[in-house]
């Protein structure tokens, strides 16, 4: 019998600090919302021009929703983006928040796919402080599940670079 193998994203190896230093207040990260299979934890692997499928063995280590929250909470501590980073359980007082969508999560191939489209709001609502849609197809180098691991760890990481970089054009609320 086949075993069941479990797969996390690794830590980003460099997380360039938010030009201008952190924004004033507490943001809080919203477990990323998804759709379908983009709930499970099944590895998604493209089958044909239109049709996902999930291994059947390979399994993300939370949902994917969850896995892109603490990702993103990481990476923007690490950059110092904000004075405070953290999820709704921590109960901050915040004056950010970010929101997720996962649209695309899936390899294809021999590389993999990611699609989030993300949401700065201040706390107090209102509009969006930035609205936009991220996407990046890396190669893997094969068509293994550890290789896709490996390059949706670099997506995710190029994704969540690029957030960080559109957040120094944010100038916090008065």
């Amino acid at each position: 019998v086949p075993r069941d193998n479990y797969y996390r994203l690794s830590a980003s190896a460099s997380v360039e600090s938010r030009a201008g230093g952190p924004l004033r207040g507490a943001v809080e990260v919203e477990p990323f919302r998804a759709d379908g299979l983009l709930n499970d934890r099944a590895i998604l692997f493209r089958s044909g021009a239109s049709a996902i499928e999930a291994y059947s063995y390979h399994f993300w280590w939370q949902a994917p929703g969850t896995l892109l929250q603490q990702s993103l909470i990481d990476d923007l501590r690490t950059a110092r983006a904000f004075d405070a980073v953290a999820g709704p359980e921590m109960r901050l007082s915040r004056d950010y928040e970010v929101i997720g969508r996962i649209r695309r999560f899936e390899q294809a191939g021999a590389s993999v796919v990611v699609e989030v489209e993300l949401s700065l709001r201040s706390g107090r609502g209102g509009a969006p402080l930035l609205l936009k849609t991220y996407k990046e197809e890396v190669p893997a180098g094969d068509e293994s599940v550890p290789s896709a691991v490996t390059a949706f760890s670099t997506a995710v990481s190029h994704i969540w670079a690029s957030f960080v970089n559109d957040l120094a054009g944010i100038k916090a609320p008065t």
